[in-house]
């Protein structure tokens, strides 16, 4: 993956937990999963 794909990718969850989730700039996020190279 490229810096670039993965700028991508983050904007892209943003988006998705802004507009689906309605979370917001200072609200808590947790993520509950396997200690894993995939959550860089």
């Amino acid at each position: 993956m490229t810096f670039a794909e993965h700028r991508k990718a983050v904007a892209q969850l943003a988006r998705t937990l802004e507009e689906k989730y309605e979370i917001g700039t200072g609200d808590r996020v947790a993520i509950l999963g396997a200690n894993s190279p995939e959550w860089m």
